[in-house]
């Protein structure tokens, strides 16, 4: 069964070049670090750690090789969400 408080889930790796998660999205998307090391918005991030992004906020940037499960609460899957 789908999770009701986060309905999408999603796995993703960044490559040594950025990444950016686009801005604007009508839902908060909360990203967890799961490998490797660099810098999200500016900050340093590492494995285990956290990062909650509100509605509409501004677009995010990783830097840095790394893996991340991300989790948002959309009431479709959002089609168009990393941008390179």
């Amino acid at each position: 069964p789908r999770s009701t408080l986060f309905p999408y889930t999603t796995l993703f790796r960044s490559p040594e070049r950025s990444i950016e998660i686009e801005g604007g999205l009508p839902y908060y998307l909360l990203l967890m670090c799961l490998k490797g090391e660099g810098s999200i918005a500016g900050e340093t991030f590492a494995p285990g750690q956290l990062w909650f992004a509100p509605a509409a906020a501004e677009p995010l940037s990783i830097t840095g090789a790394s893996e991340w499960i991300l989790a948002y609460t959309a009431p479709d899957p959002l089609e168009r969400l990393l941008v390179s």
